[in-house]
């Protein structure tokens, strides 16, 4: 019965040849049988490592790929540590109706009911499962919790801002928003003066509109831009516009614009921490760890 040989053998076989043995001589003083069996097996051998290199090239490729979009993510969250902009508007009046807002890579929702939520857009793909199990042994889950907590504490500030915007304008001109009398404060009026007031407390330059820009006419109103801010007795024009920038330097003085600045402050904090951690993790350019499609590639 001819002896069997198993790939091992063969290739043993291969490694004697690519050292310069010749065929029968493997036959002969190694394997011991047919030169036309060592031949064959030469064959065997040969083929298997092609296949192996090519497997290989495979895994390389994919190990890559994988690397490559779990750095894309890290690329992701670096981009989208960016504080919400001023002009982001939170409707103050809307307090049971859910809200979405969106700003660089990140959402925050307002649920209703004093309840609120805030997810960098990443986190949803396919790859941020994946991305968090690599990331198990880095401090990413804190920093992502501080994240979330900091900037829902910063937009609950600005809401804040608002209302108090809201009570001192009825304060100091005595209208009421939106009234169904002659003489109201219109609701936009709320939204054009918020916009001037919050890129004054975050250090912001003027926008589209500042307190120049607050005009009287001859009619009973007072307007910004095109904008009608608030309907007075003829006559009132004047008094009810230096009432309006009262109401505007009260604010930048109130506790709720000290809150806005401070949670703007830690919120920046947070996100330059983070920032940090993340850089970190680029600059290795490979993120140890595992995860399923780690397992899947046959890592």
């Amino acid at each position: 019965m001819p002896k069997k040989f198993t790939l091992t053998d063969k290739r043993e076989w291969l490694d004697l040849y690519e050292q310069g043995k010749s065929e029968k001589y493997i036959a002969k003083e190694h394997a011991h049988c047919d030169v036309r069996t060592v031949q064959r097996g030469l064959e065997v051998a040969r083929h298997a490592q092609d296949v192996r290199v090519a497997q290989m090239e495979v895994i390389k490729d994919a190990i890559k790929n994988h690397q490559d979009d779990l750095l894309g993510v890290v690329d992701d969250l670096i981009k989208a540590m960016v504080p919400p902009q001023p002009e982001l508007y939170i409707h103050w009046q809307r307090e049971d109706a859910p809200q979405t807002f969106s700003f660089t890579g990140a959402t925050v929702e307002y649920k209703g009911k004093g309840e609120w939520g805030a997810f960098l857009n990443v986190e949803q793909e396919p790859i941020w499962e994946p991305f968090w199990d690599h990331l198990r042994k880095y401090q990413t889950l804190r920093e992502v919790a501080n994240w979330r907590r900091d900037v829902v504490n910063h937009l609950k500030a600005r809401v804040e801002l608002q209302r108090r915007l809201v009570a001192s304008l009825e304060e100091e001109t005595g209208l009421a928003i939106d009234s169904q009398g002659m003489q109201s404060i219109e609701s936009i009026a709320t939204h054009e003066l918020y916009r001037i007031a919050i890129r004054k407390v975050l250090g912001f330059s003027v926008g589209k509109y500042s307190e120049a820009d607050i005009k009287v006419g001859d009619t009973g109103e007072v307007m910004l831009g095109g904008h009608l801010l608030a309907k007075v007795a003829k006559g009132k024009e004047e008094k009810c516009k230096n009432s309006i920038i009262i109401s505007l330097n009260k604010l930048l003085e109130s506790d709720e614009a000290a809150a806005v600045r401070s949670t703007q402050a830690a919120l920046l904090n947070t996100m330059e921490r983070f920032k940090k951690t993340l850089q970190k993790i680029l600059m290795t350019h490979y993120i140890s760890g595992t995860c399923e499609i780690c397992g899947n590639i046959g890592l």
